[in-house]
């Protein structure tokens, strides 16, 4: 699952919003919001970035997980063959 979704939802339970209240603050449907917390759909950088200006959700930028120093992994270096 997206490392986003996972922020939403968790932000969802911790302010006891449901699915219909943050449509309705972001301007979408139930239904579109219902899939992408089901992993149906895509959270999308507009939506990402309507969830943020709107509703304060620290959701980072596509492609940037939110990790500490600790959690991110091992760099490793990939050798190339080239015929």
């Amino acid at each position: 699952m997206d490392t986003r979704v996972q922020l939403l939802r968790d932000w969802m339970a911790r302010e006891e919003r449901g699915t219909v209240w943050v449509a309705k603050k972001v301007g979408r449907t139930k239904a579109y919001i219902s899939h992408i917390l089901h992993g149906r759909l895509p959270l999308t950088e507009k939506l990402a970035r309507d969830l943020r200006a709107k509703l304060g959700i620290p959701l980072p930028e596509h492609g940037q997980a939110a990790q500490s120093d600790d959690e991110k992994p091992e760099q490793h270096r990939t050798h190339r063959r080239y015929a």
